[in-house]
């Protein structure tokens, strides 16, 4: 079965920046099978990848504009709503999770994702319908089960 998967600003940044190899080689995997099949892309991560861009001198500014212009071409932008921000404070006190983490969260449920991509949130993690997965766990076969 195929799962409706996003990602989170780590990935997005791995995608860009070839210090560890092997993450960058999966994640740049990830963000052109995400671009093909045109899947959700919540603005937050975008906002955030530019912010790192910027802070940490990643890419230069036009380069990171450009890439999100791509990402945005070929992806469905969800944008967070005042719902998504209730829906997010309360996982922040259910579960403790960074206030920003919990509204990705919110925001990617609510336009039907299953799976987030992410190494900074707890692997195999469940919040109601959506479920982390740390995309460095999996084989390559587990993650095109989930992608296709």
């Amino acid at each position: 079965m195929t799962e409706s998967v996003t990602i989170d600003t780590n990935i997005l940044i791995y995608s860009i920046d070839a210090r560890v190899l092997p993450k960058h080689l999966r994640a740049l995997d990830i963000v052109d099978r995400l671009s093909i099949s045109a899947s959700v892309l919540p603005l937050q991560a975008l906002n955030e990848f530019i912010s790192v861009c910027i802070r940490k001198a990643l890419l230069p500014i036009d380069v990171a504009e450009s890439y999100v212009s791509s990402l945005a071409r070929n992806m469905k932008i969800a944008e967070p709503t005042y719902d998504d921000l209730l829906q997010a404070v309360q996982t922040h006190r259910r579960h403790g999770l960074q206030y920003f983490d919990a509204l990705l969260l919110s925001t990617a449920a609510r336009h039907g994702c299953t799976a987030l991509f992410s190494e900074d949130m707890q692997h195999g993690r469940s919040f109601g319908s959506l479920k982390v997965v740390n995309p460095f766990l999996l084989t390559s076969a587990e993650l095109d089960q989930l992608i296709r």
